[in-house]
């Protein structure tokens, strides 16, 4: 009785591995791939729904405009500040308006009265506005190239 060779079947076993070896691979990182680009699109839709345009100090008053740049509407918004008036002092301030709401792709001119804090403020040194719905959205600006007339109170 003749077989094929001890050498020809080692062959072809080895080949066999391999092939299976690299059609797993090639699935599994096709999976990955996948999974990981779907979490990628969740979470930049999730963080990537504000936009803060146009921030000034005029008065007593912090302007802005705020965008909703993100598939969802925003329902509600959370904003901190900081500003300083003419003795050099810094305060920090909060405000709400859960009645605010932006519908998908759009522009909504916000402002809030800070004489509560700063009876004469003279510039604006921070700005952080948060969604409530969706929770956790925000966008800081920071430095003085954020706002318009570069924070200073006109």
């Amino acid at each position: 009785m003749k077989g094929i060779s001890p050498l020809l079947a080692a062959v072809i076993l080895v080949a066999l591995t391999i092939s299976i070896a690299f059609i797993a691979s090639s699935s599994i990182s096709t999976l990955t791939q996948r999974q990981v680009s779907t979490a990628t699109q969740q979470g930049s839709a999730s963080s990537n729904v504000l936009e803060v345009k146009e921030a000034s100090c005029i008065g007593t008053n912090i302007s802005f405009i705020a965008k909703n740049i993100g598939p969802q509407s925003i329902t509600g918004i959370t904003i901190a500040y900081k500003v300083g008036n003419a003795t050099g002092e810094y305060k920090m301030g909060t405000s709400s308006d859960s009645a605010f709401t932006l519908d998908s792709g759009e522009l909504k001119e916000k402002s809030i009265d800070v004489s509560s804090v700063a009876a004469s403020p003279t510039n604006i040194t921070y700005l952080q506005v948060c969604s409530q719905s969706p929770a956790g959205v925000c966008v800081e600006k920071t430095s003085a190239s954020d706002f318009n007339n570069n924070g200073v109170c006109s």
